[in-house]
């Protein structure tokens, strides 16, 4: 059976663990060569040799996405390999807990480079690669944490928002190329980022248990899930869909 990334080649950042990784894992079941990269390399060696003695046609690629070389490094990388991509997902991302008054520099810059300025790195040095090739796309990790607010969250919040502007900025610019350009918004999902959150906001049972029962399906989401919506907004089943968010979210933001 053939899958619907077939003849796909899919660049992902932040891909050695959680959501990165199962959509790495999940584009290899649906047929795509698939390009991980980490600025972790014993933990994107791990991926890369998990991913590949599952059978799929993996490339790895150590990367610093605040760093320019690094991402045009990778990019030279993926199509050295492959001869072409198709689609990246900006994935990597990093999370804090603070508040407004709690604000400081360092941790501000630490955030915004990770979160925004890595998005567009990514998404410039990609364009060239992208241009002129059918069925081409981007996919950018936002959050619900870039379509609401909430306490405690509040640098985390702004660079989900950033990431939301980008997406749908750069859809407009891009359709003239046939590049969709779409954002997923994960809910709180079952990664080390999560217990992080909860860690954050005093940490054990009755917190999560709090944070679960806030999503109508009454549990966080699991990193496959996130990693199906982005399979399929790779695939030419979403070709007359860009610049859009899709919340990936248990019913939370239906509340």
């Amino acid at each position: 059976m053939v899958g619907r990334l077939q003849d796909k080649v899919v660049v992902i950042t932040g891909a050695a663990q959680g959501i990165g990784f199962a959509t790495a894992r999940k584009c290899g079941q649906e047929g795509a060569k698939v390009v991980i990269s980490d600025f972790n390399v014993e933990k994107l060696q791990e991926a890369s040799r998990q991913l590949q003695l599952d059978g799929f046609d993996v490339h790895a690629v150590v990367c610093n996405i605040t760093d320019e070389e690094h991402i045009a490094k990778l990019y030279e990388e993926a199509i050295k390999k492959y001869g072409y991509i198709t689609t990246i997902v900006n994935n990597a991302g990093i999370f804090v807990n603070n508040t407004a008054e709690t604000f400081d520099v360092i941790t501000f810059e630490k955030i915004a480079n990770i979160n925004i300025k890595g998005v567009m790195l990514s998404t410039k040095h990609a364009i060239p690669y992208l241009k002129g090739q059918e069925g081409s796309s981007i996919i950018n990790l936002a959050s619900i944490s870039g379509m609401i607010g909430t306490k405690n969250h509040n640098l985390y919040i702004m660079t989900k928002h950033a990431v939301v502007g980008i997406t749908r900025s750069t859809a407009v610019e891009l359709g003239q190329y046939g590049i969709r350009v779409n954002a997923v918004c994960p809910g709180l999902t079952d990664t080390n980022m999560a217990e992080q959150l909860i860690e954050g906001d005093g940490g054990g049972q009755s917190i999560r248990q709090a944070y679960e029962n806030a999503y109508l399906l009454g549990r966080l989401g699991r990193p496959e899930e996130i990693a199906n919506t982005i399979s399929f907004l790779a695939s030419n089943e979403a070709s007359f869909i860009t610049g859009a968010l899709i919340p990936v979210d248990g019913g939370y933001t239906a509340t």
